[in-house]
């Protein structure tokens, strides 16, 4: 587990690393819509929860990036970068308010605004088809470093400064290039992510106790809009 999570981190770095290299620069904006994790294990009442959130979507990602292109052969280019993000999951759920602070007091809370603020570093290869269009392969890999859960019915908010891996996503993808816009449709093929314990933990009997990592991939797009320079 050690070293799966040491390639993990060692992902994240090796593209700040490499943006010292020359190259053509990009600035993006970034959004993500995914589906709802609804996941509530052997929660009792889980059937009347998920009744009355019938939807599917409502876990959205809202970065800003900025890439380096490092390499270029023939009609292949690579580029790497690194990112601010913060995702939000509008999924009314139980989470454990307890994680990680001196409370022994256990009352059932409720979050539906849940904030993920992450880190993000990106390599991403791209085949350019013509002038304009391209397919491309991104490595995405994300560290969260605040956590906050709050409610709209209520004024109580908790925060917890974290510091870990997040996730890392494997996104291919459509791009578009016109003068010195960019633009691209990804879609989450695959990822590898540290299960949250604020969310899945004893409150929902989650049987995954021993385990650190998952792959459970709701679905996810990516659109993305960028400045050459």
């Amino acid at each position: 587990m050690k070293r799966n999570t040491t390639f993990i981190i060692g992902l994240i770095i090796m593209p700040i690393a490499c943006c010292c290299q020359t190259g053509k620069w990009t600035f993006s904006l970034d959004y993500g819509l995914q589906a709802h994790d609804k996941r509530l294990f052997d929660f009792p009442p889980k059937e009347s929860v998920l009744e009355r959130q019938p939807e599917a979507f409502g876990t959205h990602q809202f970065g800003i990036r900025l890439e380096k292109e490092v390499a270029q052969k023939g009609k292949l280019l690579l580029n790497v970068g690194a990112g601010l993000s913060t995702e939000l999951s509008t999924f009314d759920r139980p989470f454990d308010y307890t994680y990680k602070k001196d409370d022994i007091t256990k009352v059932l809370r409720w979050t539906n605004r849940y904030y993920q603020f992450l880190m993000q570093s990106s390599i991403n290869g791209t085949y350019k088809l013509n002038g304009h269009f391209g397919l491309s392969l991104g490595v995405l890999s994300q560290l969260n470093f605040l956590t906050i859960a709050n409610h709209t019915t209520s004024d109580e908010s908790y925060s917890w400064w974290r510091f870990n891996l997040y996730s890392v996503e494997f996104n291919p993808g459509i791009e578009y290039t016109k003068s010195r816009m960019a633009f691209s449709l990804r879609y989450r093929a695959f990822q590898v992510k540290k299960i949250d314990r604020i969310l899945f933990n004893d409150i929902l009997d989650d049987p995954r106790r021993e385990q650190t990592f998952e792959t459970f991939n709701p679905f996810k797009m990516w659109l993305s809009i960028g400045y050459m320079f």
